[in-house]
């Protein structure tokens, strides 16, 4: 198994989640890599978003990220829902760790985020148009993750299951 392993996918997939609960299983090191970047710059991600912009922020999730792999450390890392989508951050993961793609259709996602004002991308506009342009822009990025879970109707315990035996059966 890859020391670093990191969940990408669209916001609401439950990254986090089950990041957490992953690492816990096989014994690595959990960083929810928004989390992180919140801690360091002592602000929300929206508030990076809206004062210094998108590219910024890319640029400094980028950094952190590479960092981050650097370690020598076992490590799940929850990416933010862009992270994946930035080239060089998708380089240096393809390049360093295992990457798991967890997978939803539009409505399960709509469901989980309907409700959440804490995603800068949504604020602005019809929420599930939004998540259907992201995902139809994202998906076929995704797409070039090592593995690809589907979420849809899972609990979190399953889908960890899926991700040790996934990586176990590819050892």
């Amino acid at each position: 198994m890859n020391s670093i392993l990191a969940l990408n996918g669209i916001m609401g997939v439950g990254k986090s989640t089950i990041g957490k609960k992953l690492a816990e299983q096989i014994n690595y090191y959990f960083i929810d890599l928004d989390s992180e970047i919140e801690d360091r710059f002592g602000c929300s991600i929206n508030e990076i978003f809206s004062k210094k912009g998108e590219e910024y922020f890319r640029e400094i999730e980028y950094k952190l990220l590479n960092e981050i792999i650097t370690r020598n450390e076992k490590i799940v890392i929850a990416l933010g829902g862009g992270t994946y989508i930035y080239e060089k951050s998708r380089i240096l993961l393809q390049n360093n760790a295992s990457t798991i793609w967890l997978n939803s259709d539009l409505d399960e996602i709509f469901n989980r985020l309907r409700n959440k004002n804490n995603r800068p991308l949504l604020n602005f506009g019809n929420k599930k148009k939004i998540l259907q342009d992201l995902i139809a822009k994202r998906n076929p990025i995704y797409q070039e993750s090592n593995y690809m879970i589907n979420i849809y109707k899972k609990k979190s315990d399953q889908l960890v299951n899926e991700i040790i035996n996934l990586l176990s059966e590819n050892d």
